[in-house]
């Protein structure tokens, strides 16, 4: 198959001024959307807009083929699943500071449904989620794969003004158009509700030590946000911040070992050396470059 490329503007202020920052390196025969797999220092040209500072992919693949990606991609169960929805779990109880738990809550690329499992025993009335991957939803648990949409979050699949929580995990980076996106969430969000933002921050020390060797910067990211353009991207499109911060996350040894950038042969031996030790599975709770965001949909 051909790959066709399309060439994009900055999401945050819509310029198409920019310089790179890092020239393509795709692997065709590797291109894989899969989460949580091995990075494999594969990504499009990477580019800054020299006008807000926001870093991301240009040109990127068709819509046709990215979508196409997201629905046969494979999803990965593992034990950081639930660590990551317990990390996503923490940060709900944090918001309801500010929202009512006894609401709809809507989670857009919910994977397996596990964190929307862990929202509806948290005491959330009515809980639903939007998933590309047919994988994904295909191990979804019974209880909540009912009120899993096999599809990308567009209009027409939610009533308007029906959820008082919409939550975007680690979505913002992979979107095609965020700005629609948030349209539409604008849309189904009830007067005065809210959207629940978690996502890298770029501007992490280690990615920054890192740099194109980072797992950030992949084939599957198009956007790369830090905490101001992530603030100007929700102001823009109707949301008042609450607060953007960074966020403390939990990661198995073997999940750490095998996204950091370690040349092939000393990583397949200290994964071997972990499994051996029965350490891959222990869990460390560390500032992994996540941030989280929370804003107040604006009338």
């Amino acid at each position: 198959m051909r790959v066709m490329f399309k060439k994009i503007s900055c999401a945050v202020c819509q310029s198409k001024d920019y310089r790179v920052k890092y020239p393509e390196h795709i692997n065709y025969a590797g291109i894989n959307f899969s989460s949580r797999r091995s990075p494999s220092k594969n990504h499009c040209r990477i580019v800054q807009c020299n006008k807000c500072g926001l870093i991301y992919a240009n040109p990127i693949f068709n819509d046709d083929y990215i979508l196409r990606l997201y629905r046969d991609s494979v999803f990965i169960n593992e034990v950081q699943v639930e660590l990551t929805a317990e990390d996503y779990l923490d940060q709900l109880k944090i918001a309801t500071v500010f929202i009512d738990n006894k609401c709809n809550l809507l989670e857009i690329g919910c994977g397996n449904g596990c964190f929307l499992k862990k929202a509806k025993e948290f005491g959330f009335k009515n809980v639903y989620g939007v998933e590309p991957c047919k994988d994904s939803v295909e191990q979804a648990d019974q209880e909540i794969k009912g009120n899993i949409i096999n599809d990308v979050f567009k209009e027409g699949l939610h009533k308007d003004n029906f959820f008082n929580l919409v939550c975007v995990i680690h979505v913002f980076d992979h979107l095609i158009d965020p700005n629609d996106v948030l349209k539409n969430i604008y849309r189904v969000t009830k007067e005065s509700g809210h959207i629940l933002v978690i996502s890298h921050n770029v501007k992490f020390i280690l990615t920054k030590i890192l740099g194109e060797r980072s797992p950030m910067y992949d084939i599957e990211h198009i956007y790369l946000f830090d905490k101001t353009t992530i603030r100007k991207l929700l102001e823009k499109n109707g949301f008042r911040v609450i607060y953007v911060k960074n966020m403390m996350s939990r990661y198995t040894i073997g999940h750490i070992l095998k996204m950091f950038p370690f040349p092939g042969s000393i990583k397949t031996f200290l994964l071997k050396a972990c499994n051996f030790l029965k350490i891959a599975d222990k869990a460390i709770k560390i500032n992994g470059g996540n941030m989280v965001a929370l804003a107040q949909k604006i009338s």
